[in-house]
């Protein structure tokens, strides 16, 4: 499951041609930034996202946190 979801994240963040660095830069604005590292593992599998990173996720990548929840 949660190597499914770190591809799916994967996936989000090549249709819109980011890097793990741009992601951490959109993400700098909210409460919780998402760190390089963190998201580097959580795209491959090896830690779970917390729910303060679906909203600061999910409007980088500009997608519904509806399948975050999924």
């Amino acid at each position: 499951m949660l190597i499914a979801f770190g591809k799916y994240l994967k996936i989000l963040r090549g249709r819109r041609n980011l890097s793990l660095s741009d992601v951490v830069t959109l993400t700098k604005s909210y409460p919780e930034p998402v760190g390089k590292g963190y998201l580097s593992r959580v795209e491959r599998g090896l830690a779970r996202i917390g729910f303060s990173n679906m909203v600061p996720l999910s409007r980088s990548y500009e997608v519904s946190l509806d399948p975050f929840g999924e």
